[in-house]
This record gives structure tokens, C-alpha cells and sequence, in this order.
């Protein structure tokens, strides 16, 4: 009965990743909690017994994270899933989706990101407490305004954008 939103508070002294959780209505604030210090590219998706969860970027390194909360949002547990990602400044305003998080039927969290040193889509997914990475796309420079889906065969469906060749592109699991 509430709609969840995360985002980057560029507006605040300390600059942190925002969890806020909403009335149906939209008009009455529930819940706001920080999640981070840190976290540009902030994208949020729930487990299906409704535990929020977040994928972001630190804004100094572009270390990947991720986290879930277990008390509707009080407390997050965050992990680093990549190292080695350099924050995106060239699209960070106007292209704030280099990050896009989706869980599928087991509640395994599945991130799609965009690898700024190299140009090119990324794809992590938690299995079995272990993270397995894919190389989605490398033909140019690849992967920002990233989107995510899952659909209800576990297929991972993205769309995210090739600035090489400026055109969306299209991307699903065999």
C-alpha cells in the first residue's frame, strides 16, 4: 500500500542516497531514511515479500553497491559488487540511469550498469550468495539510460542507449 522511491540528495549538506516511502496518495509522507553517504544512479526494486532494495554508484570511485533494507527502510545493509567502475560526471545530470537494479522469481537481485572507463553495459546478478558478471554490449560506446525487466520466465530484458551510434538498443537473455 505504498509507493517507494530512492534517489540521490544532491540538495543536502552531506549529499547521500534517500529512501522515502509514500501513501498511495502520494500526499503523506510514511517513512525517509538515508541509505548511503554516497550513491549517484540510485535504482530501487522490492523482493516480493516487499523489502525495498537499492543498486547505486559511489559518486567517487563508481563503486558499484548494493543493499537491501530488513526494517522497511530504517537500516540498509550495503555491499560493494564492483570495484572497478569510474564515476559517469559527463551524463550525470541529464542521463541519471547508468544504474538500473530488477530481482527476479528467487528474489536474486540483477544489475545492469554502465562502465564509463571502457564505453560499455555490464550485468551482475547475485546467485547462491555469489556475484556473476556478463559483459552485455561493447560495440562503442554502450549502456547509459539503462532499463531493466524481468519478466516471469526469469528473462532479463534491457534497453539502454549507444551514443556511437545514437540509438536505443535492445537486449534479452537466451
Amino acid at each position: 500500500g505504498y509507493d517507494h522511491v530512492a534517489y540521490f540528495d544532491d540538495c543536502s549538506v552531506a549529499q547521500e542516497a534517500q529512501y522515502t516511502k509514500l501513501d498511495t496518495d502520494l500526499d503523506t509522507l510514511a517513512f525517509s531514511e538515508t541509505i548511503e553517504n554516497d550513491g549517484w544512479y540510485t535504482s530501487l526494486a522490492l523482493m516480493s515479500d516487499s523489502t525495498p532494495c537499492v543498486a547505486m554508484q559511489t559518486s567517487d570511485e563508481g563503486e558499484l553497491l548494493y543493499g537491501c533494507s530488513s526494517d522497511a527502510g530504517e537500516t540498509w545493509s550495503i555491499e560493494t559488487v564492483d570495484e572497478t567502475g569510474a564515476i559517469d560526471t559527463t551524463h550525470a545530470y541529464y542521463m541519471a540511469t547508468n544504474v538500473a537494479l530488477a530481482i527476479n522469481s528467487q528474489d536474486e537481485p540483477v544489475i545492469a550498469y554502465y562502465d564509463v572507463e571502457n564505453g560499455d553495459l555490464l550485468a551482475a546478478t547475485l546467485q547462491g550468495g555469489t556475484w556473476y558478471y556478463t559483459t552485455v554490449d561493447t560495440e562503442g560506446d554502450v549502456g547509459t539510460a539503462i532499463d531493466i525487466v524481468i519478466d516471469d520466465k526469469d528473462m532479463i530484458h534491457l534497453t539502454y542507449f549507444d551514443v556511437t551510434n545514437q540509438a536505443l538498443k535492445y537486449a534479452v537473455t537466451e
